[in-house]
């Protein structure tokens, strides 16, 4: 077994799932204000993941109306 986030630390609120083209998605939730999701491919050596893109959305209210941040912290063109 390779643990390929060894030096990461997950919550209980994180999600994790594999797709057939080697997408690694992880999803986590801080809050009920606050979550992102991360993507991750395995690179040439088998098990290091390389970030993709990762994407963070942060909801509070002003008053009473919503507001939402979104970040995206890092993109490549396609996943």
């Amino acid at each position: 077994m390779v643990h390929i986030f060894p030096e990461m630390s997950f919550g209980c609120r994180t999600n994790f799932s594999l797709y057939e083209n080697g997408v690694i998605e992880v999803f986590y939730s801080n809050s009920a204000a606050e979550s992102g999701v991360d993507f991750y491919r395995i690179s040439n050596d088998g098990f290091t993941p390389e970030l993709m893109n990762s994407f963070t959305a942060v909801g509070h209210l002003e008053g009473e109306e919503p507001n939402l941040f979104r970040d995206i912290k890092y993109s490549k063109p396609s996943i």
